[in-house]
């Protein structure tokens, strides 16, 4: 297996996906040969222009995928395999020794994947380790909760685990709509946690990006203030602001050092002006979506982390650092946004000034694409493929691990 930068072959998971469009452009422009790999293709042959071979690893359910992946690493030996996805950095950790005696990889353990996917499990230990969370109910607790009303008397449902653009998420107002989703989540064998609800639009949000080394050492942050997200609620980042915010780094890195976490992780805090803190609302054991705001940035996180899996000394260090001020937004979901703020009685003319100030100067992955025609046709074909009738059950999968699987603190055999 190649250890030189230079040429070195690396495989992309989710290759159909805005990240992993934005990691192959990345990665070419870096002098990698990318190849990527994905649970579907796009329509008419299309592919990527920055991908030099493309595949596809076809899956049913988490098991598939994980075993599909392997055996797609046996038979092309990269150099370097770079999952993207919460399922995919899931699945190579799953498999880690057997990954890792193929080709570089970093990613975490499965056992410290685990303490991160289980989302009541990180709160329990970012709370033991003084790191603030928001508090975490029983269901009597939360009905109780509920009984105060007003401010005070609000509770979120959530998953247990990691599924991303805040699906699942529920603010239910009174008892018996709480009881109602924690017995419907039941129904169908998934688990939610009861949370406290912490008040404030995105603005109040920020999130650390980091990399961890091999050896478990930070490598490389970037930290951002969201401005706007899909749904409001809470979900995708859809416009964001480059901000320097060192202290929280420094909050959440305990967290990381005590599970022995190798490879990227995304953090999401919120300020609580209560008590006057920022708090964790979650962490994910993955890039995010918008990783490549931070390479427009100057702080291209795709390359360090090829470089960090083959264990090169890295170009940038974790005390870098980046531009401040810089703007990301997704032009798409930010257009729906707007509109769906100005349909509402308000103040029309503050929102478009707020809208203005959001937009303009920002950057965006989505005008990148332009560079990349077959990959951007590729990708309005599946979107139009994921609104047919007869399509939208096989595009809502989730390949997932199984409650088994992550409940378990063993790493498999």
């Amino acid at each position: 297996m190649s250890g030189s930068k230079k040429g070195a072959r690396v495989l992309v998971t989710d290759g159909t996906s805005g990240a992993g469009l934005a990691a192959l452009r990345a990665l070419e422009g870096a002098g990698y040969v990318a190849a990527c790999a994905d649970t579907r293709r796009f329509p008419l042959g299309l592919r990527s222009r920055f991908a030099a071979r493309q595949f596809e690893v076809k899956a049913e359910s988490f098991d598939d995928h994980a075993l599909g992946l392997l055996k797609l690493v046996e038979t092309t030996r990269p150099d370097v395999l770079f999952p993207l996805s919460t399922c995919s950095v899931a699945a190579v950790a799953r498999n880690r020794d057997r990954m890792s005696a193929l080709t570089a990889i970093n990613v975490p353990t499965w056992k410290a994947f685990c303490e991160v996917y289980d989302k009541s499990a990180c709160a329990r230990r970012c709370a033991a380790l003084g790191i603030a969370t928001p508090q975490v109910y029983t269901e009597e607790e939360a009905v109780e909760v509920l009984a105060r009303g007003g401010r005070a008397g609000r509770v979120v449902v959530k998953p247990a685990v990691d599924v991303g653009g805040a699906q699942g998420v529920y603010y239910p107002r009174r008892a018996g709509e709480l009881r109602k989703r924690v017995r419907q989540a039941q129904g169908s064998s998934d688990e939610v946690m009861l949370q406290e609800y912490i008040p404030g639009g995105p603005e109040t949000m920020r999130t650390v990006v980091a990399l961890f080394s091999r050896k478990g050492a930070l490598e490389a942050a970037f930290s951002l203030q969201k401005l706007r997200q899909h749904p409001q609620t809470g979900g995708v980042t859809v416009s964001g602001i480059s901000i320097a915010a060192p202290e929280l780094v420094e909050m959440v890195l305990p967290f990381f050092l005590d599970v022995g976490w190798c490879g990227p992780a995304e953090v999401e805090l919120k300020w609580d002006a209560a008590e006057g803190r920022h708090k964790v609302i979650e962490i994910n054991p993955r890039f995010p979506g918008y990783v490549d705001f931070a390479r427009r940035c100057g702080l291209d996180f795709v390359s360090l982390a090829v470089q960090s899996a083959l264990d090169e000394p890295l170009l940038r260090r974790a005390d870098s650092g980046y531009r401040i001020g810089e703007r990301h937004v997704i032009p798409q979901l930010f257009l729906q946004s707007v509109v769906g703020e100005l349909l509402k009685q308000g103040q029309r003319r503050a929102a478009l000034r707020r809208a203005w100030a959001e937009w303009r100067g920002a950057s965006s992955d989505t005008w990148a694409l332009g560079r990349d025609p077959g990959a951007m046709l590729g990708r309005g074909l599946l979107e139009l493929e994921r609104h047919l009738p007869w399509q939208s059950a096989a595009s809502g999968l989730k390949l997932m691990p199984r409650q088994e699987d992550w409940r378990s603190e063993k790493e498999p055999e």
